[in-house]
């Protein structure tokens, strides 16, 4: 399944191109399930390895792929994406410990809206995570801007010289990290890779101590990647959002839901009200059902749709148990839906925990809101 094209994206961006990010599909968020791996990058619309060095593609909205990816699937980290529901990662730096030719260092590479103008002042943004395997931090990525893709036939490490040098102690492995630098274009660059590059010098790099519930620590410093942006200096009022299906961006469909007082639209979130669990449990009440058999005739009656079931919490009790609780409530949707009959390709499921509140923690009537179930349909491709 396949979201959108490019041509259409082009056409949502053009109007506002002078206060838009440049990036095409800078969150990751647009892909096609096809063959879907973690290390195949080329899922994901629009980004290509420029090495033979494989990065990682993590999207919880995979239709080929119905259980939650992240965090729980690899081994690298629990990290959340910072918006949406997708993320890259890349091992920035695995040491040689004296054979050069064992460097291993991952790169991304991605495409920009139109050519960078002469002269022009950009701000280039990433914002990264250091995933919790990581027995290294690196104290600066690089990105190098080219007018033509970059594709090398072989896995040793990029030398170019990066024109933008993004630094900071990127050591954390709990939060998202925003690192930015000021870029003066030489002129008509299309394309950039991100990663760190072997131009000569010796790379560093700081020890850090690997989570211990991590399986498997290592010596190498990977990052988790998210919404990377490029901006003409001046029209900085653009800001990453959680980026959705391109079937919100390109047109407005609603559709009605019988009982419900709501006409969700295609590609936007909504939230069913009427949808009851026992307390602290991952079981349906019979007070649901009604609700939930409406949302079964209309995924029966359009057969063109999909639907995302994105599950929640309040922030009382630990990370780790509402991370469990949220996916398996939104589970019991999803096993509702396949019991009365709807194809599972159709369907995916993920559990946020206390992610994404919609509502003030420090009320009951604000937590009663962020205890929900999500929902997002979509147009199949």
């Amino acid at each position: 399944m396949k979201y959108f094209t490019i041509t259409s994206l082009l056409i949502v961006i053009a109007s506002r191109v002078q206060s838009q990010n440049l990036v095409i599909n800078p969150g990751f968020e647009y892909y096609h399930c096809t063959n879907w791996n973690i290390t195949s990058l080329e899922t994901c619309d629009d980004w290509i390895t420029p090495s033979l060095q494989t990065p990682d593609y993590f999207n919880n909205a995979c239709a080929e792929y119905r259980t939650v990816i992240i965090p729980d699937l690899h081994w690298w980290g629990r990290q959340f994406p910072r918006t949406g529901n997708a993320y890259i990662g890349i091992i920035a730096y695995r040491p040689n410990d004296g054979d050069p030719e064992t460097i291993i260092c991952e790169y991304v590479e991605g495409k920009l809206l139109k050519p960078l103008e002469q002269g022009a002042r950009y701000t280039v943004k990433l914002n990264v995570s250091l995933a919790e395997c990581s027995r290294m931090s690196l104290n600066k990525l690089g990105i190098y801007f080219s007018k033509n893709v970059i594709k090398e036939k072989n896995p040793y490490p990029l030398k170019f010289n990066p024109q933008v040098t993004l630094h900071s102690d990127i050591a954390d492995t709990a939060n998202w990290i925003t690192v930015s630098e000021t870029y003066i274009a030489k002129g008509s660059e299309e394309y950039f890779v991100i990663g760190c590059f072997d131009n000569g010098r010796k790379i560093k790099f700081n020890k850090v101590s690997p989570s211990r519930e991590i399986k498997g620590p290592r010596k190498e410093a990977y990052y988790f990647i998210d919404d990377v942006s490029v901006v003409e200096e001046g029209t900085e009022d653009y800001e990453n959002k959680t980026e959705m299906p391109a079937a919100s961006k390109n047109h407005t469909d609603t559709i009605k839901i019988e009982n419900e007082s709501i006409e969700p639209v295609i590609g936007v979130p909504f939230v069913l009200k009427n949808i009851f669990f026992e307390t602290g449990a991952c079981k349906l009440l019979s007070q649901s059902f009604q609700t939930l058999d409406s949302l079964f005739l209309l995924l029966k009656t359009h057969p063109d749709l999909s639907i995302i079931i994105n599950g929640y919490t309040d922030n009382i009790g630990t990370e780790k148990n509402n991370i469990t609780l949220s996916l398996n409530r939104s589970k019991a949707v999803y096993d509702y839906l396949v019991q009365k009959g709807i194809d599972p390709s159709r369907l995916n499921y993920a559990g946020y925990g206390d992610k994404n509140p919609i509502s003030s923690n420090n009320t009951e009537a604000g937590r009663e809101q962020n205890r929900r179930v999500e929902f997002i349909l979509s147009k199949r491709g």
